[in-house]
């Protein structure tokens, strides 16, 4: 299962736009009802009527086990919301000394997915058996690690990737398949701070000189234009309300013309 960084966020991207009810999907909306301090009833009835709502063969009798494991999930997890995850100055020298700029922004998203699933954990009970100390761990798929790196490379490159940087000491892989980041320091003074979990390697490739601007919603966008102001889905939203608007103001337009003629 792909791991959610800002489940918050994604909750009202689900419910906004009418998202099929998987369970995956049901699972955050059950955690983001509760965090908005909705009672076990309640969130019921809501995502039952969300599924009605999103699933034209919806039926309640076989859906029952999936909104319960819904509702079983918001006992053991509670929602996670973004919270400053710090980047040390040792950190960031640990990655620029592989010189590769793409294997750089791989290791920076890593590292911050690393750091986040530790100091952002959602478990409502803490682990039966703790992590290593010292050590930083990630599970996710690797096609997804570099997606979020923005780097779009072939299986056989990303395999080149990875082993170099198991021979240079930067990773490795635990019995279940997770990745061990060994590159880990917070003995160091604080480069980066990361606030917005959609835009991970936008933060390195500032750091590296690109143009990636803010936008007043909060969130980083990679500025391809002088005249750009806003990110991708701020610019979308605001087309959408400017053509509402221009309809809006071609209809009163014609409805007027056409009174004005009869008089």
């Amino acid at each position: 299962m792909v791991i959610i960084l800002d489940e918050l966020e994604y909750a009202k991207t689900l419910i906004e736009d009418k998202q099929y009810p998987k369970l995956k999907n049901l699972i955050i909306i059950a955690k983001y009802l509760k965090y908005n301090g909705d009672k076990p009833a309640v969130i019921k009835d809501k995502l039952i009527s969300y599924c009605k709502e999103n699933a034209l063969n919806w039926n309640e009798t076989i859906g029952e086990s999936k909104l319960n494991k819904a509702l079983k999930e918001t006992k053991k997890h509670r929602l996670r919301t973004p919270i400053p995850i710090p980047i040390t100055k040792k950190e960031i020298e640990n990655i620029r000394l592989v010189k590769n700029y793409a294997l750089e922004k791989f290791l920076f998203v890593l590292l911050a997915y690393a750091k986040i699933l530790k100091y952002n954990d959602t478990r409502i009970k803490p682990r039966k058996k703790p992590q290593t100390l010292g050590f930083l761990y990630v599970n996710e798929k690797i096609t997804k690690l570099f997606k979020e790196a923005h780097l779009n490379v072939r299986k056989d490159t990303r395999q080149k990737y990875l082993q170099e940087l198991y021979s240079l000491g930067y990773i490795d892989l635990t019995n279940r398949g997770s990745f061990v980041v060994k590159y880990g320091c917070d003995e160091s003074d604080m480069e980066i701070v990361i606030s917005d979990y959609n835009s991970i390697v936008l933060y390195y490739q500032r750091l590296h000189g690109e143009k990636i601007a803010g936008c007043e919603c909060g969130k980083l966008f990679l500025k391809k234009t002088q005249r750009q102001s806003m990110c991708p889905t701020c610019w979308k939203k605001k087309r959408l309300r400017d053509v509402a608007e221009n309809v809006k103001k071609y209809r009163l337009n014609v409805i007027t013309s056409f009174y004005d003629k009869k008089a």
